[in-house]
């Protein structure tokens, strides 16, 4: 009992020492804030975007679709809980840009401080400022 006892406390102050080691090589950027990957736009105007979000939501990418007029056309997100993330796409499809921030922002997910729906809506205000 006291072998895996000694076992178990090794194993947890290695797995203490690999995260501190991690975190001081892992790149600085704020945890919350989502990061675009690529912005294009079509001959229509149509802009294109790919957004990488917070590492604290489960999904790992949200592409975007809005028109020359400010309207979303599709959104979909790579990972995440394929039944919200899928819901929320339908439901701001059609939707003005500005319209679906206020929906979106600030909407929980537990206590990460942020969610996917946040952070769609963190995207639509960088593509925003980005286009004026």
């Amino acid at each position: 009992m006291k072998s895996l006892l000694r076992t178990l406390a090794v194993c947890f102050i290695l797995s203490l020492v690999s995260f501190a080691a991690y975190s001081q090589d892992a790149p600085a950027r704020p945890s919350l804030d989502p990061v675009i990957v690529s912005d294009s736009t079509a001959t229509d105007g149509t802009r294109f975007v790919s957004v990488i979000p917070s590492p604290r939501v489960c999904s790992k990418q949200i592409d975007i679709e809005v028109s020359k007029k400010g309207v979303i056309k599709n959104v979909a997100f790579t990972k995440g809980c394929p039944g919200n993330t899928f819901a929320v796409c339908e439901l701001i499809k059609g939707m003005k840009v500005k319209d679906a921030i206020r929906k979106l922002e600030g909407t929980p997910c537990g206590k990460r401080g942020t969610s996917c729906p946040d952070q769609l809506a963190s995207a639509l205000k960088l593509i925003q400022k980005k286009g004026k």
